[in-house]
């Protein structure tokens, strides 16, 4: 009997710890309370690039879209189409491989880097094509990335140009000292990207436990989409 009472109160007793020594906050909220996650995420910065006057409409969003188990649903702005919280954006692997899809279907992110004082310069973009194979580069901020070298094979070169661009963006992200990252959200094909510092990343990955909405980090992506 005191066994059992010890283990289900256990964790007020000592709280799991993070690598940081700080109170893993997860632990003690679930999906189904919309109101403690997005207080969490108020906590850890999450709406620092949000104008003021859109957090209540951003709050709704996500309180609803978690009720319904479909993860974080931001909103954006009907007139520039920019997320109101700088932070989650849809990307569509199928537009990305398209001829001359790669630079605007990432153009809404610069507004993101803006925020976090990065420039998104891109140069020497290069698609060379011979027979079945084709090979995609571009230099951001002067860095050469190759963003695909194979078949031309649709599915999987869109599944690829989507992981290795937002490799590249970390990439840069990390060049530059930010905190912020990119993790994915869903499909290969469609689905949507999300900036978090590792701590957010951390706390919204335990809390949504479904993969197809929470936010991975790209070996875990690659790997769910059989990538690797």
């Amino acid at each position: 009997m005191w066994h059992l009472l010890f283990h289900l109160i256990r964790p007020l007793l000592f709280p799991e710890k993070d690598a940081n020594g700080e109170k893993k906050e997860a632990s003690f909220i679930s999906i189904s309370d919309p109101k403690k996650f997005i207080g969490y995420l108020h906590k850890v910065g999450y709406f620092k690039y949000t104008n003021a006057s859109k957090i209540a409409i951003l709050e709704e969003s996500f309180r609803v879209s978690l009720m319904l188990n479909k993860g974080l649903m931001g909103v954006d702005d009907t007139h520039t189409g920019i997320p109101y919280d700088y932070r989650i954006y849809a990307l569509n692997a199928e537009e990305l491989s398209e001829k001359g899809g790669f630079i605007a279907s990432l153009r809404p992110l610069k507004k993101t880097f803006e925020k976090l004082m990065i420039p998104m310069i891109w140069t020497n973009e290069s698609l060379i094509v011979e027979n079945n194979r084709m090979t995609y580069r571009i230099s951001l901020n002067g860095k050469e990335y190759i963003i695909y070298d194979g078949s031309r094979d649709f599915p999987l070169r869109a599944a690829i140009t989507k992981l290795k661009t937002v490799q590249m963006l970390n990439d840069q992200l990390k060049m530059s000292g930010s905190d912020e990252r990119i993790y994915l959200l869903s499909s290969a094909k469609y689905g949507r990207i999300i900036f978090l510092t590792k701590k957010m990343q951390n706390y919204i990955a335990a809390i949504l436990k479904n993969e197809n909405i929470r936010p991975m980090d790209t070996k875990l992506w690659a790997k769910w989409n059989q990538l690797t």
